[in-house]
């Protein structure tokens, strides 16, 4: 149980900090 939460976790901040790259990826492209 312990380890389902904590890969949860991992799985979020890892898709976090990709949705954070590529909208910067994005942006300075766009710009």
């Amino acid at each position: 149980m312990l380890l389902l939460l904590v890969s949860e976790q991992i799985v979020r901040s890892t898709c976090s900090i990709s949705l954070v790259c590529m909208s910067k990826f994005s942006n300075s492209s766009v710009g």
